[in-house]
């Protein structure tokens, strides 16, 4: 059996993961300490309202690292995204490849080695991470682009709507959150958010370019078990010393460069 299709078989399924296509119509930022995000209005074909909200600060108050590609380019993933329906597609575990979903590990869309720790706010222009998110939202906005939001799903099946303040603002009942890096947590509270090819984040498609704009918290470590997406015993942070273990570890499971989509590692 392929190691690729084992991996999936054999992995944690997050039910409410999926991605939202749809057009920004607009954003608000959160500057304060407790739990900041950016706050996204998307409106889908459908004329249907969702809140994308994106983590801006962790929870023990440091900074996330961010990633951002532009342009993104050569990547399985981006050829299908045209064919994404507009609105929410969740997409079952069985469904997930390197085509469909994210995975930070098992397929980076970029190298490790760029990502920078940002902070949420800052006094000036363009110094902190919402600067930069907001940034290419206006773009998108300038040039009718659309944006596909990779996260889970809210409220969960079952779960009854718990609209927030913000919710009234932008009159949404639904969103999607988890726009992140979903693995490598430590035990505690965040440990149920681990799992493979269900990681968060947003790429944009602009009519000359796709951009990619990846986030993780600075407490996810790598490498990452392949059916949980917990810390496997040797996991460590994501500095440059660990940069060329992570490559070896991906070298272990018999996947290919096609597969994987390593060509950032060095």
């Amino acid at each position: 059996m392929p190691v690729l299709l084992l991996l999936f078989l054999c992995a944690k399924e997050r039910g409410d993961y999926g991605v939202l296509r749809g057009k920004v119509d607009r954003f608000k930022r959160e500057d304060n300490f407790d739990t900041p995000h950016l706050q996204i209005r998307v409106v889908d074909g459908n004329t249907k309202a969702w809140r994308v909200l994106v983590n801006v600060l962790s929870k023990d108050q440091s900074f996330l690292v961010f990633h951002h590609i532009d342009p993104l380019q050569s990547r399985p993933l981006l050829a299908g995204l045209p064919n994404v329906r507009t609105g929410f597609t969740e997409l079952p575990f069985a469904s997930r490849s390197t085509s469909t979903a994210l995975d930070y590990f098992r397929a980076p869309l970029f190298d490790w080695l760029t990502g920078v720790a940002v902070p949420h706010a800052g006094p000036g222009v363009n110094d902190d991470l919402q600067d930069t998110l907001t940034m290419y939202l206006r773009q998108l906005q300038t040039q009718n682009g659309e944006i596909f939001a990779f996260g889970s799903k809210f409220p969960e099946p079952g779960q009854a709507p718990n609209p927030r303040p913000i919710d009234h603002e932008f009159n949404t009942v639904q969103g999607v959150h988890d726009i992140h890096m979903n693995q490598g947590n430590p035990s505690g509270s965040f440990a149920k958010d681990n799992g493979v090819f269900q990681d968060g984040g947003l790429i944009l498609m602009l009519p000359s370019r796709f951009v990619g704009l990846f986030l993780r918290f600075q407490t996810q470590w790598l490498p990452t078990d392949n059916t949980t997406g917990n810390r496997l015993p040797t996991a460590q942070p994501i500095r440059r010393e660990v940069h060329r273990r992570l490559r070896f570890h991906l070298q272990g499971l018999h996947l290919s460069q096609t597969q994987l989509y390593i060509s950032s590692v060095h």
